[in-house]
């Protein structure tokens, strides 16, 4: 059963149970008039992407996705009665329902999670994260600059790597499960968790502003704050380390950089390729460097410049094909002085759409990541396999 075939068989499920339903009313309920409730009228694969539309309810609209109809996944919120979204898995089921949270305006910004020196590429693995703040849609912009930010509304990305996920989330910063925002003079600290049933993640979001976050100003930037964002795990958590020995150790806590990208031309070295073989496996890599924004414009001097956009990445000797890597979730880069050396971590389960004999060769070989050393000043350029066991090899 192809993917069209199953959101279309999703969909007469759905049709044939509101059908029984009318059916069983009895004639006393039939002659109240119900309230409207949004209700899913096509769903349409194009390319990849499913196109939804509905009718009824009132707006604003969350649209949700799930895998198993346990638990929901909300993957955005609109004022419209149509949405779109990338194919995810082997079977998936929606809905809509009526949302009381912001709709996402006009774009402020995009924040990442820094791909830089100073942190382990598995740190920064693990933190990987892309924070889209919008204005709320038909609202007003305030002047003050914590009363704008805590009006934003947030799209965040994170990495939930325990169970080689993508996970989403769409609200105020206060919105976060658990949030609290403090407030003290030039300083900003937003703390919240993400927990399931294995582990808790609480995280701590500090925003360190150049001026008074209670004061007015003309122009406020999404680059103003220095971002700082730490996790805490309530359970320990393993790490590749490269220094003084290669090793697998465990850690309780990760801490990363926000940055916001400058969008100006970079210089020819900016795009770069690595290519390593070793132990039967050759890994070519293709990516382009970049410099954050500095209180709304680029970094005068920035010394190590941090990852803008992969192009590809392509791994053969893991399995009987070459497998290609493109997302941002399954490639994470971590240079560094001057990018000098860089660490590369591939992680090719978080990678969409890889077929399935390429998933059971890894699975047969157990092969997790693949972490990568090269640079300029590498002279023995190396490949590292991380099982799922954390063996290295």
């Amino acid at each position: 059963m192809d993917m069209h075939t199953k959101i279309k068989w999703t969909m007469t499920l759905k049709v044939t149970a509101a059908a029984l339903v009318a059916l069983l009313q009895p004639p006393w309920l039939k002659s109240q008039e119900l309230p409207s409730l949004p209700r899913i009228t096509s769903i349409e694969v194009v390319e990849g992407t499913v196109q939804l539309q509905w009718e009824g309810g009132q707006a604003p609209y969350a649209l949700q996705r799930s895998t198993d109809l346990r638990g929901w996944e909300e993957l955005t919120k609109t004022s419209q009665t149509e949405a779109g979204t990338d194919l995810s898995g082997d079977w998936q089921f929606f809905r809509v329902v009526e949302s009381d949270g912001p709709v996402a305006g006009e774009l402020f910004g995009q924040l990442r999670v820094a791909e830089g020196e100073f942190h382990e590429a598995f740190e920064i693995h693990r933190m990987k994260s892309i924070w889209d703040f919008h204005f709320p849609e038909g609202g007003g912009r305030s002047r003050v600059p914590a009363e704008l930010f805590e009006s934003l509304v947030l799209k965040l990305q994170y990495l939930n790597g325990l169970f080689n996920e993508v996970i989403n989330f769409e609200g105020r910063l206060m919105d976060l499960p658990g949030a609290r925002i403090t407030r003290n003079n030039q300083q900003m600290v937003v703390t919240w968790q993400f927990e399931d049933n294995q582990l808790t993640r609480t995280y701590r979001l500090e925003m360190d502003f150049p001026y008074p976050v209670a004061t007015p100003r003309n122009t406020i930037n999404l680059s103003d704050p220095q971002y700082e964002l730490t996790c805490t795990y309530s359970r320990p958590q393993p790490s590749f380390v490269t220094w003084p020995e290669i090793k697998i150790e465990t850690v309780k806590t990760d801490e990363a950089f926000l940055y916001e990208l400058a969008d100006e031309a970079q210089p020819d070295w900016f795009n770069r390729v690595a290519r390593v073989t070793r132990k039967g496996i050759r890994v070519e890599s293709s990516y382009l460097l970049g410099i954050p924004n500095y209180q709304g414009s680029p970094a005068f001097i920035f010394k190590t410049p941090v990852l803008d956009e992969w192009s590809a990445t392509t791994i053969s000797g893991i399995a009987d094909e070459p497998v290609t890597l493109t997302g941002r979730f399954s490639q994470t880069y971590a240079p560094g002085h001057h990018n000098f050396w860089e660490y590369f971590l591939f992680d090719p389960l978080l990678e969409p759409g890889l077929p399935a004999a390429v998933l059971s060769a890894l699975e047969e070989n157990n092969i997790h990541y693949i972490f990568m050393m090269a640079g300029p000043e590498v002279r023995d350029p190396e490949i590292y396999i991380i099982g799922n066991d954390y063996s290295i090899r």
